[in-house]
């Protein structure tokens, strides 16, 4: 009687092939029949043996594996439905697993085909088990049948069951006898258990193996998961609206006139500007090199003139000293524009959203606080305050600090005046505001420079207002820029 109860392993992980005849504690879903010509546990028995005369042949033996070994990969019996033993339609029977070749998947099919000359002989599935074991391939046999598919027949009783076997019996060539069968139990071939416990073996270990791929598969997804969120920036969200963009102020620089209505639209915005640590990331993932890298240098703003100074970059502090650890929370500055969009790019490819520069409008629009309660810096409108929110050339020391370490605007922004200038993704035009669109406007569609806003730790309090504007070559990198990011919603 082949069935998963009389599966042993022993100690040694030998599979061996037991008869305890059938139990009273078989599972719940199982039915049994036992008469004294049979003993069987019918999910596993060929349908040959329901008639009167009941064959048990080794046809019938590989019929039963055939159903163990679906069980065992599918966790299904294929004959099992609702009110006994139903075998189910075609469009139900639970599929192999997508790991088994086709060679082994009609092998396992054609054991439970309806008519036993259809099905492999032991002797077949024993040569194919053993070429596995010495190719490491399921392979058809030369003298296996040409199995195709079972059909899987619905009979709605066993009364119907034993009709069509009673009559596929009246239309089979008499065939020797078989050997008779003791009292104690059915006699299995040998060549039988020996494959049940090769094949199962073997099932079940390429079963592990599929498992342990998919558990392997689940846990790089985890932690390509765990790696996107950690590179995700913090982000506010902005909700768009309308405002008064430019200035009337007695301060007011030409550039910022005309005053004009512009409607933004929702966007996130980073909490404070990208920093020496998050930019390392991004070089060490890509080996990315930065125009100073590249132009041998970047700019330093010394004694009230520009100087460039050879071997500076990206890792350097205002000074042109190399960074320590301790210094990776500042903004990263000695950045081009390029340097900027080329992280863009790089950070939306790794974390699956979308990162840009923020538009001019949008940076300005985020910076006064939004659609209500305008400011004239990031956070205040009283320069006497301005100590409060940002680091600029009364406090700075003449260096980058910490971002997050000012108070933040009303959206909850960092450092959006002073700390580093920031570059937005928009060409600079001195006269842009005079033609400006009213709805997200995306600036020029060219130019020599592009737009910085914010002012630095070296500005005076008048370039860290919100409307002040300036613009700079994409490909320069200086002491004073950096940048922060806007994620498309």
């Amino acid at each position: 009687d082949i069935k998963p109860e009389n599966i042993l392993i022993d100690a040694d992980n030998t599979y061996r092939l037991t008869d305890f005849g059938i139990s009273s504690q078989l599972r719940s879903t199982l039915r049994k029949s036992t008469t004294s010509q049979q003993a069987m546990t019918m999910a596993y028995a060929p349908p040959e043996r329901f008639g009167k005369r009941p064959r048990n042949v080794c046809a019938g033996d590989v019929f039963s594996l055939g159903v163990m070994v679906y069980e065992a990969t599918t966790g299904e019996l294929p004959w099992m439905g609702a009110g006994g033993v139903v075998i189910r339609d075609n469009e139900q029977i639970p599929l192999l697993p997508e790991s088994f070749s086709p060679a082994l998947v009609n092998m396992i099919e054609s054991t439970m085909a309806i008519d036993p000359e259809n099905r492999p002989s032991a002797e077949d599935l024993a040569e194919a088990a053993g070429n596995y074991l010495e190719t490491g391939k399921w392979e058809a046999q030369e003298n296996q049948k040409d199995n195709k598919k079972p059909q899987f027949h619905s009979w709605e009783s066993e009364e119907q069951i034993h009709e069509e076997a009673e009559s596929k019996e009246r239309h089979t060539e008499q065939k020797p006898a078989e050997p008779e069968t003791k009292s104690s139990g059915v006699k299995i071939n040998p060549i039988v258990a020996i494959f049940v416990a090769v094949l199962l073996g073997i099932v079940f270990w390429q079963v592990m193996q599929n498992n342990a791929s998919n558990e392997g598969d689940i846990n790089t997804e985890k932690k390509e998961q765990q790696m996107r969120e950690r590179l995700r920036p913090e982000m506010v969200k902005v909700e768009g609206g309308t405002f008064q963009m430019g200035s009337n102020a007695s301060e007011v620089n030409d550039n910022e006139q005309p005053v004009h209505k512009v409607t933004v639209s929702d966007f996130y915005m980073g909490k404070h500007e990208v920093t020496v640590g998050e930019f390392k990331k991004f070089i060490d993932d890509t080996d990315y090199k930065t125009d100073a890298e590249k132009q041998g240098g970047s700019y330093l703003y010394i004694d009230g003139d520009w100087t460039k100074k050879g071997g500076v970059n990206w890792k350097h502090d205002a000074k042109g000293n190399l960074r320590p650890k301790s210094d990776y929370d500042h903004p990263v500055i000695h950045v081009s524009w390029n340097d900027a969009t080329a992280y863009c790019k790089w950070l939306s490819e790794k974390t699956g959203n979308t990162y840009r520069l923020p538009t001019e409008a949008e940076w300005e629009y985020a910076a006064g606080n939004g659609e209500n309660n305008r400011t004239k810096y990031a956070g205040t409108d009283n320069e006497n305050e301005l100590d409060d929110y940002a680091w600029y050339d009364s406090n700075s020391s003449s260096q980058t600090h910490e971002v997050s370490t000012r108070e933040p605007n009303s959206l909850g922004l960092y450092d959006m005046s002073g700390n580093v200038w920031e570059w937005c993704q928009d060409w600079y035009g001195s006269d842009y505001y005079s033609s400006s669109p009213e709805g997200n406007p995306k600036g020029p569609n060219d130019g020599s420079g592009r737009v910085i806003h914010g002012g630095s730790w070296n500005s005076f309090a008048g370039r860290c207002r919100v409307a002040y504007r300036n613009g700079t070559s994409p490909g320069l990198s200086n002491s004073f820029n950096g940048f922060r990011l806007v994620r498309v919603p």
